[in-house]
């Protein structure tokens, strides 16, 4: 079973959202260069990053579909 990129765009995004919260509560609770905070904002990063890289991928499947 193919999982669409569409499907892994919103999953990249959720993961980025939550985990951009998480970054943002911890940094209040234990300030923001504390171990917490950096991991959760590398793996937000990461997950935009990914997102933003489906959304390419997804545009070039759409235009070699047209084809």
């Amino acid at each position: 079973m193919k999982i669409s990129p569409t499907f892994w765009i919103y999953a990249y995004f959720v993961l980025g959202i939550i985990f951009t919260y998480l970054a943002i509560y911890y940094a209040q609770e234990d300030g923001i260069w504390s171990f917490w905070p950096l991991i959760n904002m590398a793996l937000a990063a990461y997950d935009f990053f990914n997102a933003f890289r489906m959304i390419e991928l997804r545009k070039k499947i759409n235009k070699m579909k047209k084809k």
